[in-house]
């Protein structure tokens, strides 16, 4: 079986950093697999495990014949038994050139950003759909269409509870004393916000005398420059360093492991846990809190605060939930053990990759059967 998994570019992202852990345990069970999108930061990373192939599609215009041709060339030249999207644009191109040469289509719906026309549009040219959570599934449902929801796969190797490496700490100046906060998210839309509402907490954090915290963020997108001067007019105010702007990077498990507690959703959050991470949880729907045990299958009911919420994110809200866990630092260690419990059980890209895999069969047995 040959598999070509079409983005709309190899960026760094939660999208991007699930096809890399799927696709891995994919190859191993024997399906080849192919990507397709615009460059990104994880091209290098892509590049290495499987055959990639590069674009330049600029989707503010639309060549859109010239670019359903190059993938029906790349579909043709690999033997592509079925195509699996994610986006769009990139997806509905891929559809088009798919149907064309009668080769079956899975489309993993990652939320509920998507163009509502565009996302319509794709549903009804898929030959089957993955939701990636319950309420994806019931979103699509309203709309009409039918989905299997299969959760994002984590990589529990390579996102793993080890030492995290000191020198991490010391690249940014960070005390080894220090308690560190990351935040890990495309800084666009309400998750932007979020980023924003997160250093204003730490400032009140820091003005009640919690002078301990850092805070990292690991991420890009358009609220970059109003992060940046936030977190340089805070800073200035204080009098002190402590907030700390990454960017994109794919050392995303050193990250986690030199972090005291992540705040994220969706993911991102699966990734921190499977690093033995607690985890504030917070996404573009709204507030959840602290992932405990006792409220796993809210949290995953939910998706983190990505699709569904318990409450609006308020400064308030983020901050006096921030003081109650600083409160109590030991209890958060034990909620970052069990995390990685949970996720082992439940969110196992090897067992996740299979379903996926069973989901590809039945799809190409399908499309074969409706050309008899």
């Amino acid at each position: 079986m040959n598999v070509l998994m079409v983005l709309d570019s190899m960026a760094s992202g939660g999208t991007e950093t699930h096809v890399l852990s799927i696709a891995k345990k994919l190859k191993d069970l024997g399906i080849q697999v192919v990507i397709v999108g615009n460059p990104g930061s994880f091209e290098t990373v892509y590049s290495r495990f499987f055959k990639t192939y590069l674009t330049d599609y600029d989707w503010s215009k639309a060549p859109e014949q010239e670019w359903i041709r190059k993938y029906k060339a790349i579909m043709t030249k690999e033997r592509i038994s079925l195509v699996h999207v994610h986006q769009t644009p990139s997806g509905l191109l891929a559809a088009i050139a798919a149907k064309e040469l009668g080769i079956p289509l899975l489309f993993t719906v990652h939320g509920t950003y998507y163009p509502k026309g565009e996302l319509i549009r794709l549903l009804q040219e898929a030959s089957a759909v993955i939701s990636v959570s319950n309420p994806i599934q019931e979103y699509l449902q309203g709309l009409g269409f039918a989905s299997q929801v299969i959760p994002n796969g984590v990589d529990i190797a390579e996102y793993s509870p080890t030492p995290a490496d000191p020198a991490l700490r010391e690249r940014f100046g960070i005390s080894k004393d220090a308690f560190v906060l990351l935040y890990v998210s495309r800084l666009a839309w309400q998750k932007g916000t979020i980023c924003k509402m997160l250093l204003r907490a730490v400032k009140e954090l820091h003005i009640a005398n919690h002078t301990q915290l850092e805070v990292l963020v690991v991420g890009e997108g358009p609220q970059w420059p109003e992060i940046r001067e936030l977190s340089t007019r805070i800073e200035q105010y204080l009098n002190r360093k402590f907030i700390h702007l990454v960017g994109q990077s794919t050392e995303m498990p050193d990250f986690y492991r030199m972090s005291d507690a992540v705040v994220g959703t969706g993911r991102v959050a699966l990734e921190a846990m499977a690093c033995g991470k607690p985890v504030l949880a917070a996404g573009n729907h709204g507030f959840f809190g602290w992932v405990e045990p006792g409220v796993y299958r809210l949290a995953w009911d939910c998706y983190f605060g990505d699709h569904q919420s318990l409450r609006s994110c308020t400064l308030p809200v983020m901050a006096e939930t921030l003081r109650r866990g600083l409160h109590n630092t030991a209890h958060l260690h034990k909620v970052g053990q069990a995390g990685r419990d949970w996720v082992l059980e439940a969110f196992n890209a090897e067992i996740i990759s299979k379903e996926i895999a069973k989901v590809y069969e039945q799809a190409i047995q399908d499309k074969g059967r409706s050309m008899e």
